[in-house]
């Protein structure tokens, strides 16, 4: 008589999110994006003539308290959804892409109304405010997406540690190089560099040479960090060595023969915190050390095979 067997039932198993979880991505969220916007602030106001304290929106703590809550806001949200929902990143997703649109429309009604409501509104101030909203809707997007995980395994399933842990070090490392690919438009793109009357044509020539060679490391710093094809160290430390090089090269600009961080005209636009200014170079010591510190930390929680 032949054995009987009963067939293995293969089921869908939804990735589920735990609170734990979902409150650790978004007290990083809230940190990362703040922590992000603040420098993008300082940047901004310093190179794009963005009174202060004249232009409230651009206030230090209005911003990171601002990207902060938001984050926490978006975090909170995530969680109810989760409680309705096996899948709540699918819902989440569109809803987060829908609140980044709407939340450009204030940005564009306070800095392009006539007459406008703050001095120094205008489109510079409109576009370092946009940013900032992408970098909080971007940071907790993929915060939150890092925090699902599937059940248990059923009984007699091969084990593995393959279950996704929030990235962290990537993140950060993320984040650096979205600075090297944005802010350099904003650092140069205004009177001290693209049109200063000062400046030969070819020395603007070189100008935009550097702003393109920050977005096309950034970008190629986020496909490698992000890349799934191929080994993940390696893209990993691919991703990491790109998002680094562009500040290492400009810490290195300074030992060119006649070459300054500024020009002296400029000297007073270098923000300065707790009696400290914030130079490119101590700018690029802070950006280094944040990529290093993203590398190993996503390194040590890279899943490994379990025998």
């Amino acid at each position: 008589m032949d054995s009987l067997t009963t067939p293995t039932r293969h089921t869908s198993v939804a990735h589920r999110s735990t609170v734990p979880a979902i409150a650790v991505a978004t007290a990083f969220a809230a940190a990362v994006s703040a922590a992000i916007n603040a420098v993008l602030r300082q940047i901004s106001v310093a190179a794009l003539d963005i009174p202060q304290p004249q232009y409230q929106p651009l206030d230090l703590a209005s911003v990171v308290i601002s990207s902060a809550l938001s984050a926490v806001a978006g975090g909170a949200f995530f969680a109810i959804l989760t409680r309705f929902t096996s899948r709540p990143f699918r819902l989440f997703l569109p809803v987060t892409a829908a609140v980044l649109a709407l939340s450009m429309i204030p940005a564009i009604m306070v800095n392009l109304g006539d007459p406008p409501q703050y001095p120094g509104a205008g489109v510079p101030a409109m576009l370092t405010l946009m940013v900032m909203h992408v970098v909080v809707a971007a940071t907790l997007a993929a915060a939150m997406s890092r925090t699902r995980r599937a059940p248990a395994a059923q009984t007699g399933a091969t084990r593995t540690s393959t279950a996704k842990r929030p990235p962290y070090g990537r993140l950060l490392l993320s984040g650096v190089a979205l600075v090297a690919a944005i802010t350099p438009y904003l650092a140069d793109w205004n009177h001290t560099h693209v049109y200063n009357p000062a400046w030969p044509p070819h020395a603007k020539f070189h100008v935009g040479h550097t702003m393109l060679l920050g977005t096309v490391l950034g970008l190629l710093s986020l496909f490698y960090l992000w890349r799934r094809a191929g080994d993940r160290r390696e893209n990993l430390r691919t991703g990491a060595l790109i998002a680094a090089s562009y500040w290492v090269a400009q810490a290195g600009a300074v030992t060119v023969p006649g070459s300054a961080v500024v020009d002296p005209q400029f000297a007073d636009r270098i923000p300065t915190i707790a009696g400290m200014q914030l130079n490119q170079v101590v700018l690029d010591a802070i950006l280094v050390a944040l990529a290093l510190t993203g590398y190993l930390w996503q390194r040590a929680r890279q899943p490994q095979p379990v025998a």
